[in-house]
Parts: structure tokens; C-alpha cells; sequence
């Protein structure tokens, strides 16, 4: 019996990291302008979003202080 939590919150941290590398993979043409590296995707899917979206407003930021401005960067800095 004690196996079976184990197994269960496996087999969430599975689907959730599936789920979340579908999430870049899927996004990867709309934010790929404005993210240049994503280390690691962490266990939830909102701290995947999170850690994604962070880094495209950090990218998008440093971007527009230097005047490349994009409509992708437009679209990830929401």
C-alpha cells in the first residue's frame, strides 16, 4: 500500500512534465523570438507558464531598450 501514493505522485510529476514540454514545444514559434534559453521544466504546469512567460518579458524588455521591437515580442510581453 505504501507504493501507491509513490506511484500516484509519479505519474502526476510524468503527465505534468509531458504536458508541460508539449506547452514549449507548442509555443516554441510564437516565443522562440523572445526566449533564448529555458533551462528545465519544472514540475506544474503554472510554473512552466510562469518560468516561460517571465523569461519572455525579461527578453522582451531587453529588446525593446534597444529598439527591436517584434509583434512576437508584442504577444509575450503580456
Amino acid at each position: 500500500m505504501a507504493v501507491f501514493p509513490l506511484f500516484n505522485h509519479l505519474l502526476i510529476y510524468m503527465i505534468s512534465t509531458h504536458i508541460c514540454i508539449i506547452f514549449l514545444i507548442a509555443f516554441a514559434k510564437v516565443l522562440y523570438p523572445c526566449i533564448e534559453v529555458v533551462d528545465t521544466c519544472v514540475l506544474s504546469i503554472n510554473k512552466c507558464t510562469e518560468v516561460t512567460f517571465r523569461a519572455a518579458r525579461w527578453n522582451a524588455n531587453k529588446r525593446q531598450e534597444h529598439g527591436n521591437i517584434s509583434p512576437a515580442i508584442i504577444t509575450c510581453s503580456f
